[in-house]
């Protein structure tokens, strides 16, 4: 059985909302990590405020589940390592290409939105929903953004 946390949320909930808070932190990364891998200033400085909002989106969840009484954990385990090892690796892979790396970011968004969609699903108090619905509207629109960014640049890659 599970039980409350002091401030009425379940630790499943807060289980939920730390894998979120992991989720945000590989999306600042892989926006990070193009952004240093593109020459295209404009494409670079919409990577970097992305990571930003990834960052503000993470530690608002962290500091929703420290309200709980719950500690952080920082560690994503050896699955989350491999991930981010392999995430970094395919970006130096395709340093450059702009198309592949909006692919990527894009492929990456979609997995955040997923996660997003089943957390709002599972979570059933009200404040807590309300900033999940906050932060999934943010990378439903980044998504499209970055799926149209891809193929205006994989029809002209100039």
């Amino acid at each position: 059985m599970i039980k409350a946390t002091p401030t009425g949320l379940s630790l499943e909930t807060c289980r939920r909302l730390q894998a979120l808070v992991q989720e945000d932190r590989a999306s600042e990364a892989d926006f990070r990590n193009v952004g240093d891998s593109l020459e295209d200033a404009e494409l670079t400085a919409l990577c970097y405020s992305l990571a930003h909002e990834r960052r503000d989106f993470a530690r608002e969840l962290e500091q929703l589940i420290e309200q709980q009484g719950q500690v952080i954990d920082e560690a994503a385990g050896p699955a989350g390592r491999v991930q981010a090892w392999w995430r970094g690796m395919r970006t130096r892979l395709t340093w450059g290409e702009r198309a592949t790396l909006l692919q990527a970011l894009e492929r990456s968004e979609a997995r955040t939105r997923g996660r997003y969609d089943a957390a709002i699903r599972d979570v059933p108090r009200w404040p807590v929903r309300e900033l999940l619905h906050r932060h999934h509207r943010s990378i439903r629109e980044t998504h499209r953004r970055l799926r149209t960014l891809r193929r205006r640049y994989a029809e002209h890659p100039v």
